[in-house]
């Protein structure tokens, strides 16, 4: 039996598990555990539970060489595998003990986040974002394990609150500060400064833009958003950013999205369509305004 691989290799190998060991680069397995190096440290770990897989991933960093062994690994973890980032791994100690240790660091990790939050000036969504993602991992964890009762953990408390209530402190604190008064003047702030900037930008492009428009030029950077021209001679829109499409596909697009039947998942040609947020069009990696869309349909004949 073959047992050294590269490692994109023995990750793939290891993750769908094929066989009961194996070697690469500075990385290798032994039956459901992948490891860098060495023992000391376990990238990932395949668990069961009442016939269900999941894979516990060490959410530490150690090396530079390890960082790119613990990519390699999470890319190659079948996707129907729910992932856990977590620091305790089932054969360090006693599974009541694990639990409790990776629970605890998603409220500590969530909790830091909101001191971060709340002294921060900007990205404040991306710190929402982070704390919802500490509290779905507790509980998605806790339903894989069916940890129904959390009051089995008796450990000692933390500020004299037991791991529930401190959960319902969290989600309570995101609740409340995504509705309070700060928060909501904030997001106003932050739409103006974004507006402004965008208008300065379109002023500082004005000549760009033109250009874009009278088929001088095929893209138009840093104005935030992507603008269209329709070429009569191809019969294709053309975006600032360089993609072009037939003109049969974007307006099949354009009577879905004006049917409200374009959904987010769907796809305009080959670009995935993502939404529309603040009156823009998310598709693939491109902004397009609505009145971009609404501009260039009448000229379509």
């Amino acid at each position: 039996m073959k047992t050294q691989f590269n490692n994109p290799e023995l990750t793939h190998i290891w993750a769908n598990q094929q066989q009961a060991q194996g070697k690469g680069s500075s990385m290798f397995f032994e039956n459901e555990s992948i490891y860098s190096y060495g023992y000391h440290f376990k990238i990932a770990q395949i668990v069961e539970h009442n016939n269900k897989k999941a894979v516990l991933f060490n959410n530490k960093s150690y090396s530079n060489t390890t960082n790119k062994h613990q990519s390699l690994v999470k890319r190659a973890i079948p996707s129907q595998y729910p992932v856990f980032n977590v620091n305790s791994f089932p054969d360090t100690m006693p599974l009541l003990m694990m639990h409790y240790n990776n629970l605890i660091s998603y409220l500590n990790d969530a909790e830091e986040t909101e001191q971060k939050l709340v002294k921060a000036t900007k990205s404040k969504e991306a710190y929402i974002n982070l704390i919802n993602v500490y509290l779905n991992s507790f509980r998605n964890y806790c339903e894989f394990y069916e940890l129904k009762d959390l009051s089995i953990f008796t450990l000692p408390k933390v500020q004299g609150l037991s791991i529930h209530e401190r959960f319902m402190n969290i989600g309570n604190f995101v609740f409340k500060y995504t509705h309070s008064e700060s928060y909501i003047n904030w997001q106003h702030k932050r739409a103006e400064k974004e507006r402004i900037a965008f208008e300065k930008a379109l002023s500082d492009a004005a000549d760009k833009i033109q250009h874009f428009r009278d088929f001088k030029v095929s893209t138009v950077w840093g104005i935030g958003t992507n603008l269209l021209r329709f070429n009569k001679e191809t019969e294709e829109i053309e975006t600032s950013g360089g993609v072009k499409m037939p003109k049969n596909i974007f307006f099949d697009a354009y009577q879905r999205l004006k049917n409200n039947t374009l959904l987010i998942g769907q796809h305009i040609g080959q670009y995935r369509f993502n939404g529309l947020e603040n009156d823009t069009l998310l598709v693939g990696c491109h902004k397009i305004p609505v009145n971009e869309v609404e501009n260039i349909v009448p000229v379509l004949g």
